[in-house]
Formats: structure tokens, C-alpha cells, sequence
């Protein structure tokens, strides 16, 4: 995996975004609004309580955390629908409906939220040790929920430890050009910010679909993984 790569897979995405520009806007606009909002709420927060806190503008700060959680929602939904697009099982028609694809199945939206709960544990008791073991060990199990929802997709029982542990596994040797790929969409994401989330109508989508081929090219693709066991989770402290 190389620069080459990178090149391509992002070439790939801002070709379908520029071509199928209005289902894609039309896909992933509930995520950027909840986006936007949480952040609105969260700027007007850090204002509102410089000096003495107030404890009502405080409780705007959980509001905003609860809806950056539903943007986190649909940022998945759209995801699910992204890569379905990248393997050639689905098209861009009916994109509000695709919009809500997390919820075609119950187990796809009860998976999403049990695997971000426990990567959460993880890699929280990971940054103990030092901040690094907790990235080093966000981007492992960075893979799990589309994992696990190929998995149910295709009629296979998979928990959610293991689908953890196979995004660890299907990661080795990939977290490093996954960061980067994620560092080099950094100068969009702050345009995106300084014009207070319009941009995101664009940046948005093409990261996703740039996030999404990732997947369906080098996670979702048995050739790719490397030949070792599987193992149980790791312990968070060894």
C-alpha cells in the first residue's frame, strides 16, 4: 500500500461525488446538519462559559454531545450505502431512503451502537498507558461495524468481540496508511470549519466515499488480509 494508492482511491471518489453530486448531498445531508449543529452548540458553549460557568448553558454541552452522536448515526448509514455503491450492490437512486439504511436491519443499528461502545472502552483504557496506544488501537478496530454488518448482510452469526477483533486483524498493516489517507483530508476539514460546515456539502462525501473504498478494496477483500491467526481481543493493559 503506497501513496499510489491513496491517489487512486480519492481520484475514484471525487469522480463518483462530481458525477452523482445531488444524491450524495441528498445522502448524507441529515448527518452534516446534525455535524454542524453539535459544533454550533458546542462554539456557543466554550463562549457562553468563559468566567463562571452557568450549569442551564451547560447542559447544552451534553444536548450537543447526544446529537454529534445521531451525526455519527448517519455518518454510518450513508457509509453502509457508499460502500454497497463501491461493490456494485446498490445505486444512487432514493438517497433519503438510503439515508436511514442502518435501520434496513435491526441487528445493523444495535451492532453499531454495542461495537462504539466498547471501542470506546477499549481504546479509552488503551490511552492510559500514553495517547498513542489509543489511536494505535482506534484505527485496529476502526473497521468492526462494517464488518459486522457485511457479516449479518450475508446471513452469518458474528459477535461483537469478534467483529472487533477482526477489524484488528484485517487492519495489520494498514493503520499507517489509514492515518495518513485520514492527515490528508486535515486542510479540508478546516475549510470546512472556517465556513462554518457549508463546504461540508462537498468535503463531506468525498472523504466518506474515499473511507468507504478503502474498505471495499483492502478490508473487505480476503487476498488483502494478511495470513495469521485470529485472536482474541487484546486486553487493553498487557
Amino acid at each position: 500500500m503506497s501513496a499510489v494508492n491513496r491517489i487512486t482511491i480519492k481520484e475514484w471518489a471525487k469522480k463518483e461525488l462530481n458525477q452523482h453530486f445531488r444524491f450524495y448531498v441528498i445522502l448524507i445531508i441529515c448527518a452534516l446538519l446534525a455535524l454542524i449543529l453539535s459544533q454550533g452548540i458546542s462554539s456557543w458553549y466554550q463562549f457562553s462559559n468563559v468566567g463562571d460557568p452557568d450549569p442551564v448553558v451547560s447542559t447544552w454541552l451534553g444536548i450537543a454531545f447526544l446529537i454529534s452522536v445521531i451525526a455519527s448515526m448517519f455518518k454510518t448509514s450513508a457509509m453502509f450505502t457508499m460502500i454497497d455503491i463501491t461493490r456494485g450492490e446498490t445505486d444512487q437512486t432514493e438517497p433519503m431512503q438510503k439515508t436511514f439504511s442502518i435501520f434496513d436491519n435491526g441487528q445493523y443499528f444495535i451492532g453499531w451502537v454495542v461495537i462504539n461502545i466498547l471501542i470506546a472502552i477499549f481504546v479509552f483504557l488503551w490511552s492510559l498507558l500514553l495517547i498513542f496506544p489509543g489511536i494505535i488501537k482506534g484505527y485496529s478496530y476502526s473497521q468492526a461495524v462494517f464488518i459486522y454488518r457485511d457479516a449479518i448482510k450475508r446471513g452469518e452469526k458474528m459477535g461483537y468481540l469478534e467483529a472487533i477483533t477482526e477489524s484488528r486483524h484485517r487492519m495489520n498493516g494498514k493503520k499507517w496508511f489509514l492515518f495518513v489517507f485520514d492527515f490528508s483530508f486535515f486542510g479540508w476539514i478546516i475549510l470546512t470549519s472556517i465556513t462554518a460546515g457549508i463546504l461540508g456539502i462537498w468535503v463531506y462525501p468525498y472523504y466518506w466515499l474515499a473511507k468507504a473504498k478503502f474498505y471495499s478494496e483492502f478490508i473487505d477483500n480476503p487476498a488483502q488480509a494478511q495470513e495469521e491467526p485470529v485472536t482474541p481481543i487484546d486486553p487493553p493493559i498487557e
